[in-house]
């Protein structure tokens, strides 16, 4: 499991301090964040070498992982077990043997300390995500730097508020009223693994981002 951003390095603009995700009702995350002047990586993490894991679904120990650069801010999902909210696990994983599970209504934050001036980044992330009938599930959040009426976000990505798959990000900068905007043509895969790129250009100002099903399983 793994989450990627990627600069190329102009002396032009601050990367957002911090990658916030919000996740309902049931995510397993891996991140590799990547910066691109000659492909410069900033940040990348398999959750590989950290213990203990929970060892299946129904284990709601409180397996935080003991990373030094993250920060569990909500570790009680909804309708579930006090410290259970954000796992450690070892019982699916994209690559590796481990990956990070994030439960209904719970919240984990990874925070960026080698950040860097660049013209572009690319973020690259996977998700396993376990939505069914309800309405809530992934949401991602790049924050720290940028201003918009969503609050601080510098980038909101998720998925639709509504039964169903859709993917929306939220548009605080474009010509029109700032708002949610469903992504044509994007979906979450349903309980399976898929790969999720989000490409940011300051310049510009455009959001190009989607998702393409990982059939790795």
């Amino acid at each position: 499991m793994n989450t990627q951003l990627i600069h190329k390095k102009y002396p032009h603009n601050r990367l957002a301090r911090s990658l916030i995700a919000t996740f309902l009702p049931l995510l397993l995350l891996g991140l590799v964040l990547q910066v691109v002047h000659a492909a410069a990586t900033i940040f990348s993490e398999g959750f590989e070498t950290y213990s203990p894991a929970a060892t299946s679904l129904e284990d709601t120990s409180d397996a935080d992982p003991a990373v030094p650069f993250g920060a569990i801010s909500d570790d009680d999902p909804v309708d579930g077990v006090a410290g259970s909210g954000v796992q450690l696990i070892n019982w699916l994983a994209h690559t590796g043997s481990q990956a990070l599970l994030v439960r209904a209504g719970s919240d984990a934050q990874v925070h960026l300390a080698n950040t860097r001036s660049g013209s572009s980044y690319q973020l690259d992330f996977w998700i396993y995500a376990v939505k069914g009938t309800g309405n809530r599930n992934f949401y991602v959040r790049l924050r720290g730097e940028g201003s918009d009426y969503n609050g601080d976000d510098y980038l909101a990505y998720q998925s639709v508020r509504s039964a169903g798959t859709g993917i929306r990000y939220y548009d605080g900068v474009g010509p029109d009223t700032a708002a949610w905007v469903t992504i044509p043509d994007a979906a979450h895969t349903e309980a399976g693994w898929q790969h999720h790129r989000i490409v940011i250009d300051p310049r510009a100002r455009p959001f190009i981002g989607g998702a393409s099903c990982d059939r790795r399983s």
